[in-house]
């Protein structure tokens, strides 16, 4: 909110994913007037009486760690097998910079940080873009979100896991790229 109100921004479109995404839906719940319109890309929707979020610390933490000692993008597969090897490339380059400390209350914010509470106070026009090809957003909790903030528009990009640009760019593209700004 500081960065769009020393920007001097009139009601930006805020993208955010997973995390960042969370942390639109909190920045638009406090101010609402500060923003335009939210994209959401596949927000992890755990939290306090919701199911726990898919992935186990230990990943998190296992390949923060390999990476801190310095490893090749091919060690760092194990983690994301998925991935070509430029994206295992940078993972492996840049992971290290990520300070564990943060990451493990980020993750912990995940179970604790109740988010539905702030989408049923969203009023604002929203894109909820759903990676199909990952656990993080399941139809169920797609329907909890239109519950609570009807105004919410769908998108899933079925090839897709929860990195979606890395894994179907032209997908991600077509999700956000025909957004009507209101």
């Amino acid at each position: 909110l500081a960065v769009i109100a020393a920007a001097g921004l009139m009601s930006p479109v805020i993208l955010g994913h997973s995390m960042g995404a969370r942390t639109a839906i909190r920045a638009a719940r406090i101010n609402p007037t500060a923003i335009g319109q939210l994209v959401l890309v596949d927000p992890p929707v755990s939290g306090p009486g919701r199911r726990v979020y898919p992935f186990p610390w230990n990943w998190y933490e296992d390949s923060i760690r390999l990476a801190a000692k310095g490893c090749s993008g091919e060690e760092m597969r194990q983690f994301c097998p998925s991935w070509s090897d430029e994206q295992n490339a940078l993972r492996a380059e840049w992971l290290h910079t990520c300070q564990l400390s943060a990451i493990r209350t980020a993750y912990d914010g995940f179970h604790s940080d109740d988010i539905h509470a702030d989408l049923a106070n969203i009023t604002l026009p929203v894109r909820l873009v759903v990676a199909g090809g990952a656990p993080v957003i399941e139809p169920n909790d797609v329907a909890v979100i239109q519950a609570l903030a009807p105004q919410t528009e769908v998108r899933v990009v079925e090839r897709a896991g929860h990195m979606i640009p890395w894994d179907d760019l032209e997908g991600f593209l077509g999700a956000v790229m025909d957004l009507e700004i209101r």
